[in-house]
């Protein structure tokens, strides 16, 4: 066959490589050519391959040292080495370090060895106590200014901690499954990863019969569903947290917490005034409490409408969060500091939330970085770069939605619509206002009223109430459609030479 006639038939590659053909048995199924690949390896190499087969997506050194556990560190490499220049193991360096995987198929040949052996379980519950010892580690990091090695570690490692979650659960390993799950969705909450907010979820039932220790802080974990459009849900999982904070059959967890995530869904199930009452009881406690106090009030008393208050308490917030040294917490108060100055003095708004922007990259941190462009676009298209504001809208669409990041979609979509009436478009501004309205977080901006108003007034209530219904009508996908392509024929006639 000609290269062509080959290429045009990879779609069905099994079929292209097996039959009954004259030539060598190695070349007449791809399983034969890598059997034959096996069976060059000495006992050693096969120990190894087979062990290397219970990763998902890449390990490391340490990690398939830990797993072998017949050989130290420096056998372990020479063997993997081996592997290597016999093209059945990959290498990549990835940061400082060297990154080693297989190719599926090989590791899908090597998986079915191993479980020839009968030792296929052993094997994987070593892997998920590995990786369970390993993000217990990576979270001791968070707060401090090494959380990028731990963010780093995370996505890194992200598809091994879910193979270890699933392993543990399914073997009903309720200590290393909930450990597997608390920590992977407290640290990949930073990435905008929301996936292992679903393990905590599903691990609940069990880990509350069982009552294992960890259960607050699975509670906990759990009320990342806020995020992803279930605030009310999360609200209920704090309250269950802070039910079990003084009972000693269970770790405790940080002071404040509990509270501060409780008030957090009433945030984003559009109860402002709730979560500002629960900041400010945590303004009059001390460390971490008062941190997250702080910050929280100086959002709220912006969101709603107490801007004075706000831009009393942002520097304050901002300096505690600085002293208590947390990346995270530092671009929450950078945050915060941008939605309290952003109608009193929207310049210096903008050039702290530009330097929020900066440092969230810097640190690794997607979601503050989603959520400090939100906020920042519409200060630039009216204030700044009409042009640069309207391209960070559609990144940050773009980017909530491929998060699954309802509440952070839905916030863009109402922001948006405010720029829309402001160039003059209100059919667009209000079928964008439209397909925010089963959103009470959206709804309850003070903002909202005003621009409600204007468009009705522009419109008249005929034409307002068929462009609200039609936003309404549009499922949170087909929105997200209509805007950025809205945004995008904005930003041709903003180019054309007036």
């Amino acid at each position: 066959m000609s290269p062509s006639d080959v290429r045009d038939r990879l779609g069905d590659r099994f079929r292209l490589l097996s039959g009954a053909r004259r030539g060598l048995e190695r070349h007449q199924t791809l399983r034969h050519a890598v059997q034959w690949s096996y069976e060059l390896l000495n006992d050693d190499e096969r120990f190894v391959l087979h062990h290397c087969s219970v990763f998902a997506d890449g390990f490391d050194l340490a990690a398939i040292t830990h797993v072998c556990e017949r050989f130290d560190e420096y056998t372990v490499l020479d063997l993997v080495d081996s592997l290597v220049r016999k093209s059945l193991v990959t290498a990549q360096q990835s940061g400082d370090h060297n990154r080693y995987g297989l190719l599926e198929t090989i590791r899908q040949f090597a998986e079915d060895q191993l479980g020839t052996a009968g030792t296929i379980s052993e094997v994987r519950d070593r892997h998920a106590r590995y990786y369970c010892t390993q993000v217990i580690a990576y979270r001791e990091l968070e707060h401090g200014p090494r959380q990028r090695v731990a963010t780093d570690w995370v996505e890194a490692e992200f598809a091994n901690m879910r193979t270890a979650f699933r392993w543990a659960i399914d073997g009903h390993d309720l200590d290393t499954a909930t450990s597997i799950a608390v920590h992977t969705t407290m640290m990949s909450f930073y990435l905008q990863r929301f996936e292992p907010v679903g393990w905590a979820e599903e691990l609940l039932p069990a880990a509350t019969a069982a009552e294992v220790r960890q259960l607050p802080l699975l509670y906990l974990s759990a009320t990342g569903c806020a995020y992803t459009g279930r605030p009310d849900v999360a609200v209920g999982y704090a309250q269950a947290a802070l039910a079990l904070e003084t009972d000693r059959r269970y770790e405790s967890i940080e002071p404040g917490f509990a509270s501060f995530l409780e008030g957090n869904g009433h945030s984003l199930a559009g109860r402002f005034d709730r979560f500002l009452e629960i900041c400010g009881a945590l303004v009059t406690q001390t460390g971490s409490a008062r941190v997250l106090g702080l910050c929280g009030q100086t959002y709220s008393l912006a969101v709603v409408g107490r801007d004075q208050e706000a831009t009393a308490v942002a520097d304050e917030a901002l300096a505690a969060t600085r002293a208590f040294g947390s990346p995270s917490w530092i671009a929450w108060a950078l945050y915060a500091y941008g939605t309290a100055f952003s109608g009193s003095d929207p310049t210096r708004a903008l050039g702290v939330l530009r330097e929020g922007l900066i440092y969230a990259k810097e640190h690794r941190m997607p979601v503050w970085e989603a959520n400090i462009a939100f906020l920042a676009a519409g200060l630039e298209a009216v204030h700044g770069n009409r042009q640069r504001g309207l391209e960070m809208f559609d990144t940050t669409i773009e980017s909530f939605q491929h998060a699954g990041a309802i509440a952070g979609t839905a916030a863009t979509l109402g922001s948006l619509a405010t720029i829309f009436d402001r160039f003059e478009q209100p059919d667009i501004a209000a079928t964008l206002y439209g397909a925010t309205t089963d959103y009470g977080h959206v709804s309850a901006l003070p903002s909202i009223p005003g621009l409600v108003d204007h468009l009705r007034t522009i419109l008249g209530s005929t034409r307002f109430d068929e462009c609200v219904a039609a936003g309404a009508a549009m499922e949170l996908a087909d929105a997200v459609r209509y805007a950025r392509a809205q945004i995008k024929l904005l930003r041709s006639e903003l180019a054309m030479p007036s």
